[in-house]
């Protein structure tokens, strides 16, 4: 069974060069056996096609996808882990992840505990990245979410038994139907 609770060391994040909005996010680890802690770190971010750093309380995007439900996109990068591969879920080294938003220590989006294989890719000077998992928030309506102050994380679980966290307060802000309509009905 994969250890959910991350009690971690805590690690101040560095960013990767140009992403320097990213180093406000906070970074929790926990190293595996013979795992030396300096070598791990990590990075919370956005986007559905590429890593969009989210600064401390920037606005992010959510969207109501084709069949009604409101979702946002979470990425991750990592470093001083085995990254798996992307095209096999079943490798040996694949890491785990669950990704969640909390909003007043209450999950709002995505299932708690619920971790699943994730290959990441290259994002270079070593690390690797998983970009836009799609988290469904936990609203009967769209005003529910627009506005609120979340807070994005997740949870990784890696092969050689270190586990990382990352986690930054972000404000959810309605962008349109997930393939560009804002949602607006028109009027004069």
């Amino acid at each position: 069974m994969i250890p959910l609770a991350l009690l971690a060391l805590a690690a101040g994040c560095t960013a990767p060069a140009g992403d320097s909005a990213a180093a406000s996010s906070t970074c929790s680890i926990e190293p595996g056996p013979g795992v030396d802690p300096s070598d791990l770190d990590c990075l919370i971010g956005t986007g559905s096609e590429a890593f969009v750093p989210v600064d401390d309380g920037a606005e992010v995007p959510y969207y109501e996808g084709l069949q009604g439900a409101w979702h946002v996109f979470i990425s991750l990068r990592a470093r001083g882990i085995a990254p798996g591969d992307p095209a096999d879920l079943s490798a040996p080294d694949t890491p785990y992840v669950a990704f969640l938003v909390y909003r007043g220590g209450e999950v709002f989006g995505g299932v708690e505990g619920f971790l699943q294989p994730r290959g990441l890719s290259p994002a270079g000077e070593g690390w690797y990245e998983f970009v836009g998992e799609t988290v469904l928030l936990q609203i009967g309506e769209r005003m529910e979410a627009d506005g609120a102050e979340v807070e994005l994380a997740y949870e990784l679980s890696s092969s050689d038994g270190s586990l990382l966290s990352a986690r930054v307060p972000a404000t959810l802000s309605f962008s349109g139907i997930e393939g560009g309509d804002t949602g607006d009905t028109g009027g004069d």
